[in-house]
């Protein structure tokens, strides 16, 4: 008994590196957001959260900005939610910094910022849920690296790669015939990969005033959206490779009285390039365009005992949304491949050094 309680000592001890380069592999993890190249999260300076794909699976929430609001110091405007809140009241603070519509948050999507170019507030159910492989939030002013929009911060949502081959649909039914469906189907042919995602929700609410004090205006806040977005990559060639986003959002929303409604359509196109050029490292360059019409209408003189329509006066708002703009990484920033390669070479050798220490120590 006692020579195999050697052996079994001996293996065990010769298994000890093994495993701690093991642990080491498994405990790296890289972000980009912080420093916009990637990074050990263990040498970022900023407070990091990354919320990963098996993290959205397993969140029971209906939209984006609910998922971001279970992650600690995310609020949004009034603690509102975007079934039910108005489009442009839908603004994002990190940390309590910036509590209004005007979001003083920088959202981002595969680097091609989110915000409304005039409000900065954020269409949180133009996000397809089924195609985000992770979110990274950066607390804390990041204006250096992002510029004013990121006074509070920086929440990045990261695309799932189209070069795996995978299709997924998600559908779930609640209370207020709340209906919710998504599906992504993603697939490589050769140098070029490919995804479609899709993703709806429709519900009739619920009712904003009392029974007792109900009108002929007064119904259910209804909502309803439909999202359409389509990725493709292509490797031009060993070093160039592009990858285009092209998408379609509609949104409707109704208040709960009759002329209280609001309604948005968006496109969106983004087109970037990566350069890898060898020793020198490797280039980005994101070109993006965005446009849309918000249309509103909104119910004035609305008062106690005045759920009459014949008591209102109505006041439909239309405004166009156009945006375009260049993303290019400042320099630190254009070696991101060989940088992520180098720090998994310095993981690595730290988990032999830790492993040789072990060994002397013993």
């Amino acid at each position: 008994m006692q020579k195999v309680t050697v052996v079994l000592t001996v293996l065990l001890l010769r298994a000890l590196p093994a495993l701690a380069q093991a642990t080491e592999a498994a405990d790296y993890r890289a972000v980009a957001t912080a420093t916009r190249s990637p990074r050990s999260a263990d040498d970022v300076t900023a407070s990091t959260r990354t919320m990963t794909r098996e993290e959205i699976d397993r969140s029971p929430t209906l939209t984006s900005d609910a998922l971001l609001r279970t992650l600690p110091s995310v609020g949004t405007f009034r603690r509102s939610y975007s079934l039910v809140a108005d489009p442009t009241s839908q603004g994002l603070n990190l940390r309590g910094l910036g509590p209004s519509g005007v979001s003083r948050t920088l959202v981002l999507v595969d680097g091609v910022p989110a915000n409304d170019p005039f409000g900065g507030w954020v269409y949180f159910r133009s996000l397809p849920r089924l195609g985000m492989e992770r979110i990274e939030v950066v607390h804390g002013g990041a204006s250096a690296l992002y510029g004013n929009a990121a006074l509070g911060g920086v929440v990045q949502v990261f695309s799932r790669s189209a070069w795996q081959p995978r299709a997924d649909a998600d559908i779930a039914y609640g209370s207020h015939d709340t209906i919710v469906a998504g599906a992504r189907a993603a697939a490589p042919f050769g140098r070029f990969a490919g995804a479609l995602e899709l993703d709806a929700l429709r519900s009739d609410g619920y009712p904003v005033v009392e029974r007792s004090a109900r009108g002929v205006i007064d119904g259910h806040a209804s909502s309803e959206h439909g999202n359409v977005r389509a990725r493709f990559e292509l490797n031009a060639s060993d070093r160039l490779t592009l990858s285009s986003t092209i998408g379609f959002f509609r949104e409707h929303q109704d208040g709960g009285t009759r002329f209280t409604t609001a309604q948005v359509d968006q496109g969106s196109a983004s087109l970037a390039a990566q350069l890898d050029a060898g020793t020198a490292g490797s280039f980005v360059a994101s070109f993006f365009a965005r446009a849309g019409l918000r249309a509103a209408a909104r119910a004035h003189r609305v008062g106690a005992g005045e759920r009459d329509p014949r008591c209102l006066a109505t006041r439909a708002l239309r405004g166009p949304r156009r945006s375009a703009g260049v993303d290019e990484p400042p320099a630190r920033a254009r070696r991101a491949p060989r940088a992520e390669r180098g720090l998994r070479r310095a993981a690595r050798g730290r988990a032999r050094a830790r492993a040789d220490l072990r060994r002397a120590a013993r």
